[in-house]
């Protein structure tokens, strides 16, 4: 078993493996963040701007997550 570990490439070396694995990791990652992004400045939107409460503003996104 030890011997087997030892042999075994990290999982994280494998992302980065090809040019097409690294630049969709890339992406990804990137899409994360504008989502990230997105959904917290949305939430701040309806309960700053709109007055919403943060339960409404949570419902209010039910259709984007769906």
């Amino acid at each position: 078993m030890g011997q087997w570990l030892r042999e075994r490439r990290p999982p994280t070396q494998s992302l980065f493996a090809s040019r097409e694995r690294s630049g969709a990791v890339a992406v990804r990652m990137l899409f994360a963040g504008a989502m990230l992004g997105y959904f917290t400045f949305i939430a701040l939107f309806f309960q700053g701007v709109q007055g919403d409460s943060p339960l409404i503003a949570g419902f209010a996104f039910l259709p984007v997550l769906w």
